[in-house]
């Protein structure tokens, strides 16, 4: 997801993860490079939707896990959002 250049990367959690470095826990360097593959996929680009309260855009890519607001912050403004479930 992209806000104005700046990347939001969002993941489930999941235990399918092979690592090649960054990081004390075991890495699979072989595993991962026979893995990999260069072909490029298709470019997600998700319009936001004003939240209720006109302070930001909620982002809802196509999957269950998880969605994204981004709230708009006026230095002399006040607002309270709602608590969402996780």
């Amino acid at each position: 997801m992209m806000f104005f250049k700046d990347c939001v990367e969002c993941m489930a959690t999941s235990d399918n993860v092979v690592r090649a470095g960054l990081t004390p826990k075991f890495k699979d360097v072989e595993t991962l490079c026979n893995m990999l593959s260069y072909t490029s996929g298709q470019d997600w680009i998700i319009n936001g939707t004003p939240l209720p309260t006109g302070t930001g855009f909620s982002y809802d890519p196509p999957v269950d896990e998880f969605s994204v607001n981004m709230y708009k912050v006026i230095k002399s403004y006040h607002a309270t959002q709602p608590i969402f479930d996780s």
